[in-house]
């Protein structure tokens, strides 16, 4: 609510009664009224106004704020932060110069998978994101609704049963077997559960169900299974067997738990012994966190794959090859780096490469999403000079990434884009490069001098974060000197 005085949104402080408060900016007593209440997404707004949109990375922070100044809006707070924790502010970031059909495009496609990704109905989903969006300055106040009931069109009861109703009941590794699902994250963070047997009731398991059940080696899924949500194994380090009797929808096939009716890799094996796995022909679509914590070294790709999903490889930090079928349509390999068919897009750079340089080969126009990710042994990259793109999350925890010179014609570095990359000390961005993604090169503590031209007019929050000795060097009355001064980075002219 906002105080009658100075309109600032106020906390709820009580005074000498209930429905009084005293607003903490003015020190204004006034009687609430539930007419002057605001909508969670003008909170957020008033957050980003007041303490700058670097606070939505955050999480933490934003969760206290909200506790303080909407203490009556659980269900909405708890929204707000389980959807912000899915890594989405940065993708809303990254529309920054879109028009509002771009926007609201986007904000669909994430919102669709952020719904599978923690269980809850796409309105929802898009409730929160559109808030979130709205906060951050993007236009999509005539898609924003005031209050979550205005947006999700399921009733409060359809709402709670998508979410709810059917999370176990669970005694030690034991499942109820009147019950027949494994719920959202029911198992999460369990260090005890090394093996388990669901029960023939069970017909599906929920997103992130065994999420980082890091000792979990075995499990039995039953005939009558149907559903396994996105990344029910996420952190599953361990899990070295998966058995899955006669079933109509799973199969294990030379270590992989395939999906039969949608042709999707789900899960890999963990198996010590299995230091190469065939995905078969056949299949499709290589799920997210197929091989997440795999110790596999070589992994080949069959001909008829068409979709390979974000992280699909994440931490796999023993891969050394990824192999493709000459015969597919869609990737292609280069010594066993990961390229999209036509080879403009670099996908997947095998974390434990033993080489201490790369060379980028001269069609190469892209690097994506966290392609780089963890390849610690990496010292040196040679760009080419058709590089464009550096993508979200492109070189993260490169730790012995040295030195590298950027591309005359790239135009655009990602979030996160070289985030904890500690061996860095000096870079120059290049004339072309237009925007700069939110803490881009945050954790690099070892970065001391970096040069950004005039023709930068986007640095995202956070960018130099945690980069104790860094000094900017701008040009006289750029956008780069602007962002300097506005945050105390120390620059120079």
């Amino acid at each position: 609510m906002r105080c009658p005085k100075c309109r600032k949104i106020t906390g709820v402080l009580f005074t000498d009664s209930e429905n009084k408060y005293k607003c903490p900016f003015c020190s204004e007593r006034f009687v609430a009224d539930s007419s002057e209440k605001e909508s969670i997404a003008e909170l957020l707004k008033q957050f980003a106004d007041d303490y700058g949109k670097e606070i939505f990375l955050n999480n933490a922070r934003t969760n206290a704020m909200l506790m303080d100044y909407m203490p009556d809006n659980r269900k909405e707070r708890k929204l707000i932060i389980n959807v912000m924790r899915e890594n989405v502010v940065n993708e809303l970031i990254g529309l920054y110069g879109k028009n509002t059909d771009e926007i609201l495009s986007e904000i669909r496609k994430i919102s669709h998978r952020v719904a599978e990704d923690i269980c809850i109905t796409e309105s929802a989903s898009e409730y929160a994101l559109m808030s979130v969006a709205y906060a951050l300055g993007l236009d999509v106040s005539d898609k924003l609704s005031v209050s979550l009931t205005d947006t999700v069109s399921e009733t409060k009861a359809e709402l709670q049963k998508t979410i709810f109703t059917k999370k176990m009941r669970i005694s030690g590794n034991e499942i109820d077997e009147s019950c027949n699902a494994v719920g959202f994250r029911a198992y999460s963070a369990d260090k005890n559960l090394t093996e388990i047997t669901l029960p023939e009731t069970v017909t599906a398991i929920y997103p992130k169900a065994f999420l980082n059940c890091i000792n979990l080696k075995k499990i039995y899924l039953p005939s009558a299974l149907k559903d396994i949500g996105t990344c029910a194994f996420e952190g599953c380090s361990s899990l070295e067997s998966i058995v899955v009797p006669e079933n109509s929808v799973y199969i294990v096939k030379d270590g992989i738990l395939l999906d039969k009716m949608t042709k999707s890799a789900v899960r890999a094996e963990n198996s010590h012994d299995r230091l190469k796995y065939i995905i078969p022909e056949n299949t499709e679509r290589l799920c997210r966190k197929a091989f997440d914590y795999n110790n596999a070294e070589i992994v080949k790709l069959p001909k008829s794959l068409k979709i390979i999903e974000p992280d699909a490889f994440h931490m796999s930090l023993n891969l050394k090859y990824i192999q493709t079928d000459s015969g597919n349509r869609n990737f292609s390999s280069y010594e066993g780096v990961l390229h999209n068919r036509r080879g403009n897009v670099l996908l997947k750079y095998p974390s434990s490469i033993a080489d201490a340089g790369y060379y980028f080969e001269d069609f190469v126009e892209e690097i994506g999403y966290r392609a780089f990710s963890c390849a610690v042994n990496l010292k040196t990259v040679t760009f080419t000079g058709t590089l464009r793109k550096i993508g979200d999350k492109a070189f993260e925890y490169c730790t012995g990434l040295e030195r590298f010179m950027f591309p005359m014609n790239l135009i655009s570095i990602g979030n996160y884009a070289f985030y904890r990359c500690e061996s860095l000390e000096n870079i120059i961005i290049p004339k072309k490069v237009t925007e700069i993604g939110s803490l881009a090169f945050a954790g690099c503590r070892n970065l001391k001098n970096i040069t950004i031209g005039e023709s930068v007019k986007y640095i995202g929050e956070g960018v130099f974060n945690d980069c104790p000795d860094i000094e900017v060097m701008v040009r006289s009355n750029s956008y780069a000197e602007m962002y300097c001064k506005s945050r105390n980075i120390k620059y120079k002219i």
